[in-house]
Parts: structure tokens; sequence; C-alpha cells
């Protein structure tokens, strides 16, 4: 596999190595480890293409595995390293053990998945748990765990899955040139918005869900397999909203830390950069509450239909069941085995007692009718 690196800002040539150890798929789909620094690069936008000229942007070039070494410990905090690990092995937890010192328990997190969204300051660097969300059918939503690892000189990004937001946050890294001096923390910034705003398609498609459910459980249909079905999407649906919830609390009160508490190798003129990302979690959480009680009053109101529908087919029975037991008592009435019964030697008796019949079914029908249980 082709390993390269790649560093971001200045005007340096582009050039690969194969055949560099360790690192196993990193950022980009050729596999890179990006330098990010906070220098930008004014590139002048070609004349009709809608772009304002003069529009700074970070300039990518890569950079030989070897140099790593020297970007860690570089006095200078101009160039920032960026590793992407996805599906970490081993060799790759070396790495960062001997190359980038990480703790022994933050090596540990990284083996134990599915931690709980936190923020841990070990001195020479800054431990970010996150989760990114994704949406899909038929599959539903999956969260994945992101670890990010942070000081003055590197940013590492370790999960299990591809994910597409963190693509995404290097480019509006490159674009958001106004706090880009800010060093490490303009690329958290970036790194963390993206993510958190990846919330927010998953709860619209829960949102389109959730009113498809609506009116399905309005819609006038009686069949048992189709109520199934939308009590099914419902609970599965809730279920979403429950994992949603489990990583999106937690991480409002990372959010918190982030905003409110200056921590090591975070420049304080990236804190309300930081809150406008907690502001982000807490609409998020928010609406993810209030979905679940939309979600709540959906099967309620899912329930309370069903419960309809089997009181007006209990009405029904009940009326047709008091309809034939009249008629029952008719002819159970000349079936009785007296001689004396004047209608049973009369011509017309048959049709008397079939007319008899049909004149209580109509009387009984009528006022069922009218009382609203037919």
């Amino acid at each position: 596999m082709q390993r390269e690196v790649e560093r971001i800002g200045g005007e340096t040539p582009c050039f690969s190595r194969r055949g560099a150890p360790v690192i196993r798929e990193l950022l980009h789909s050729d596999g890179t480890v990006t330098m990010v620094p906070d220098a930008t690069d004014q590139r002048n936008a070609a004349p009709g293409d809608g772009k304002p000229a003069d529009t700074p942007m970070a300039h990518c070039t890569r950079i030989e595995p070897h140099q790593i070494s020297e970007i860690i410990g570089a006095s200078s905090e101009k160039d920032i390293l960026w590793l992407d690990i996805e599906q970490p092995t081993e060799d790759d937890l070396t790495l960062l053990r001997e190359e980038f010192h990480l703790h022994l328990l933050a090596i540990e997190d990284i083996r134990t998945r599915n931690q709980r969204p936190k923020v841990d300051d070990y001195g020479t660097f800054v431990h970010v748990v996150i989760y990114a969300a994704e949406r899909a059918q038929p599959t539903g939503m999956a969260v994945e765990e992101i670890d990010l690892f942070y000081n003055d000189h590197f940013l590492i990004a370790v999960h299990a899955a591809p994910i597409p937001a963190l693509e995404e946050a290097v480019d509006r890294w490159r674009r958001n040139t106004e706090i880009i001096e800010n060093g490490i923390g303009a690329l958290i910034y970036a790194v963390l918005d993206t993510v958190v705003d990846s919330y927010f398609p998953v709860l619209d498609g829960i949102e389109d869900e959730i009113e498809r459910s609506e009116e399905r459980i309005f819609a006038q249909r009686r069949n048992a397999g189709y109520h199934n079905e939308t009590v099914e999407g419902l609970f599965a649906l809730r279920r979403e909203l429950l994992l949603l919830r489990r990583v999106i609390a937690p991480a409002r009160d990372v959010m918190g830390t982030l905003a409110r508490r200056a921590l090591a190798h975070t420049h304080a003129d990236v804190l309300p950069y930081m809150q406008d990302v907690y502001d982000h979690v807490v609409r998020t959480l928010d609406t993810v509450d209030t979905y679940r009680d939309l979600l709540t009053g959906a099967m309620d109101a899912s329930l309370s239909v069903t419960s309809n529908r089997l009181n007006q087919v209990m009405k029904t029975m009940t009326a047709g069941s008091i309809i034939l037991m009249a008629d029952a008592l008719i002819a159970g009435i000349y079936g009785m085995n007296f001689k004396d019964i004047p209608e049973l030697s009369w011509q017309y008796g048959y049709f008397y007692a079939l007319a008899l019949m049909a004149g209580v079914t109509a009387i009984l029908a009528y006022c069922f009718r009218r009382a609203w249980w037919l």
C-alpha cells in the first residue's frame, strides 16, 4: 500500500514515498498525513468564477514520513501535523505511543471502543472523544466514535470506519481563514463543528419518518399487517433517537468544557468559536427531545386509534349478535312442540314468521345505526 504524507501551507513542491511503515489508512483516499500550518496562501480567483479576488486559502504540499519527528519536536507552532488513522492496528498504536508519547490510558481508550464522549487533559496533549452520525436506508442510523488527540504540533484522529465529515472538516479549515492563525484550535474547531453539523441531516431524516408515520396512523386502513409495520417503524425511530441522545447529551458537556475553559494547547481566541459549536450541540439536543415528544405522541395516537377501531369492531359484533338473537327468539318460539300454536296450521304462517324476523331485524338495525353502533 502506498503511504504518503501531506503538508498544508507554503509553496513547497508535493512529493510522496512508497513503503513508509506503520500507517495503514489516513485521511485522504490515497492515504496521507496532513500538516496544517497557520500560514495562508493568497490565491487570485479567475475572473467570472463568482469568487472574490485575493481569497486566502491554505495550500497543501506533501512531506516525507520521516519528517514527522521533526515537526513534533519543533519549537515553533507554525506547522501542525494531521494524522488520521482508520482501523488502527497494534503497529499504529505503537507509533502513537512511541512517536507521539500518548498516555497508556489514552491508548487503552483506543483499544476499548464505545467510549463515552469526554475531554481529558493529559498536560502534554488533550484527548477528545466525539461521535459522528450518519443515517442511510435501509440500515438506519449509525454512529462512529472518533478519538481526537492534539497539542500545539499535531492532531490525531482515530476511528474504525470511514467518516466523510473529516474530509469536509479539512476543506472547512482551509477556507476559514479568519481564525486560521489560531493554530491547532482552528483545526479542532473545524473538525468538531463539522461532526456536530452532521447531526442535523440525521434529525431531518428522522423528522420526515415521524411525519410519514403519523400519516399512516390516521390513514383509513384496517389491515393488521399495515398497522404492525407502522408500530415497528415507530419503535425503530425511538431506538435511533435514544442512540443519538446517548452520544449528544455527553457531547454537550464536552463542548461546554472546550468553550468555557481554556485547555492546554488551545488558543483563547478560539473559545468563542467553541461556544458556537456548543450552541449547535444544545440545539440538536433540544431537537432530539422535541422529536422524542412527537414520537411519544405518535405512539400514543397509534394506540388510541387501534383502541378506537377495536371498540368499533366490538360494537358492530354486539349489534349483529343482538339482531341474530331476536331472530333466533322468533324461530325458537315457533319451533316449540306445542299443538295449539295458531300459526302452525295457517297457510301463510311460514311467510309470516319470515316477515316478522325481517321486521325485527330492520327495527334493531335502525336503532343501532342511530346509536352509531353500525
